[in-house]
């Protein structure tokens, strides 16, 4: 992987961690409307993550 691609990785890998921390926070939230936004928050990370997943392989191609 090229040097410039290093940051779009970084920031992939902090969105999944970034979703993986908004599960386990609406798995511990008694607040259904919380617990809610967060996994929309999550599954939006997760997108995001993809998209600079496709942009990665894009790269390497």
């Amino acid at each position: 992987m090229s040097p410039q691609m290093l940051p779009i990785a970084a920031s992939a890998e902090a969105l999944l961690d970034k979703a993986r921390r908004c599960r386990r926070l609406a798995r511990q939230s008694t607040d259904e409307r919380a617990a809610s936004a967060l996994m929309a928050l999550a599954r939006e990370s997760e997108g995001r993550a993809a998209e600079l997943a496709a942009v990665l392989r894009r790269a390497v191609a």
